[in-house]
Protein backbone atom coordinates (compact mmCIF):
# COMPACT_ATOMS: atom_id res chain seq x y z
CA UNK A 1 0.00 0.00 0.00
CA UNK A 2 1.16 3.29 -0.82
CA UNK A 3 1.68 6.22 1.60
CA UNK A 4 0.18 9.43 1.06
CA UNK A 5 2.42 12.46 1.39
CA UNK A 6 1.23 15.83 0.95
CA UNK A 7 3.65 18.55 0.70
CA UNK A 8 2.11 22.53 0.96
CA UNK A 9 4.35 24.55 0.17
CA UNK A 10 3.83 28.06 -2.21
CA UNK A 11 7.37 27.25 -3.68
CA UNK A 12 6.74 25.45 -6.66
CA UNK A 13 10.67 24.23 -6.68
CA UNK A 14 10.58 23.13 -3.40
CA UNK A 15 7.92 21.12 -3.59
CA UNK A 16 9.56 19.81 -7.02
CA UNK A 17 12.75 19.24 -4.46
CA UNK A 18 10.92 17.82 -1.98
CA UNK A 19 9.37 15.51 -3.89
CA UNK A 20 12.34 14.29 -5.81
CA UNK A 21 13.79 13.40 -2.06
CA UNK A 22 10.74 11.55 -1.08
CA UNK A 23 10.72 9.27 -3.88
CA UNK A 24 14.75 8.86 -4.11
CA UNK A 25 13.72 7.63 -0.27
CA UNK A 26 11.32 5.22 -0.09
CA UNK A 27 10.97 1.84 0.31
CA UNK A 28 12.35 0.41 3.82
CA UNK A 29 13.49 4.09 4.87
CA UNK A 30 10.22 5.16 4.91
CA UNK A 31 8.23 2.23 5.32
CA UNK A 32 6.47 1.93 2.76
CA UNK A 33 6.60 0.07 -0.64
CA UNK A 34 5.73 3.09 -2.81
CA UNK A 35 4.66 6.53 -2.17
CA UNK A 36 2.06 8.79 -3.50
CA UNK A 37 2.79 12.36 -3.35
CA UNK A 38 0.55 15.29 -3.58
CA UNK A 39 1.54 18.62 -4.02
CA UNK A 40 -0.67 21.81 -2.81
CA UNK A 41 -0.04 25.67 -3.53
CA UNK A 42 -1.98 26.91 -0.24
CA UNK A 43 -3.78 30.31 -0.90
CA UNK A 44 -3.66 33.32 1.44
CA UNK A 45 -5.57 32.13 3.80
CA UNK A 46 -4.89 28.44 4.31
CA UNK A 47 -8.56 27.25 4.66
CA UNK A 48 -7.98 25.60 0.86
CA UNK A 49 -5.27 23.70 2.40
CA UNK A 50 -7.43 22.42 5.16
CA UNK A 51 -10.28 21.72 2.58
CA UNK A 52 -8.11 19.93 0.70
CA UNK A 53 -6.11 17.62 3.34
CA UNK A 54 -9.51 16.21 4.96
CA UNK A 55 -10.00 15.40 0.89
CA UNK A 56 -6.91 13.88 0.24
CA UNK A 57 -6.24 12.16 3.42
CA UNK A 58 -2.61 12.21 3.62
CA UNK A 59 -0.56 10.07 6.42
CA UNK A 60 2.21 12.84 6.16
CA UNK A 61 1.83 16.45 5.56
CA UNK A 62 4.99 18.44 4.97
CA UNK A 63 3.65 22.20 5.46
CA UNK A 64 5.38 25.26 5.09
CA UNK A 65 6.20 27.99 8.11
CA UNK A 66 5.91 31.06 6.61
CA UNK A 67 2.22 32.44 4.82
CA UNK A 68 1.54 36.20 5.41
CA UNK A 69 -1.64 36.19 7.00
CA UNK A 70 -1.96 32.44 9.01
CA UNK A 71 1.40 30.98 10.33
CA UNK A 72 2.61 27.86 9.05
CA UNK A 73 2.21 26.53 13.35
CA UNK A 74 -1.55 28.49 13.11
CA UNK A 75 -2.27 26.04 10.15
CA UNK A 76 -0.62 22.83 11.26
CA UNK A 77 -2.97 23.08 14.59
CA UNK A 78 -5.96 23.90 12.69
CA UNK A 79 -5.42 21.05 10.31
CA UNK A 80 -4.62 18.57 13.23
CA UNK A 81 -7.59 19.25 14.90
CA UNK A 82 -9.73 18.81 11.50
CA UNK A 83 -7.82 15.61 11.11
CA UNK A 84 -6.39 12.68 12.27
CA UNK A 85 -3.47 14.08 11.99
CA UNK A 86 -0.56 14.84 15.04
CA UNK A 87 2.52 17.21 15.21
CA UNK A 88 5.44 16.15 14.75
CA UNK A 89 8.64 18.61 15.55
CA UNK A 90 7.54 22.16 16.31
CA UNK A 91 5.94 22.60 19.23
Amino acid sequence: MATRVLIIDANAFFRAGVREALLKQSGPLIGSESLDIVEHEPGQAGEEAIRYVATTSPAVVLLDLTYPFLTGLELCRKICRSSRLVPAGGE
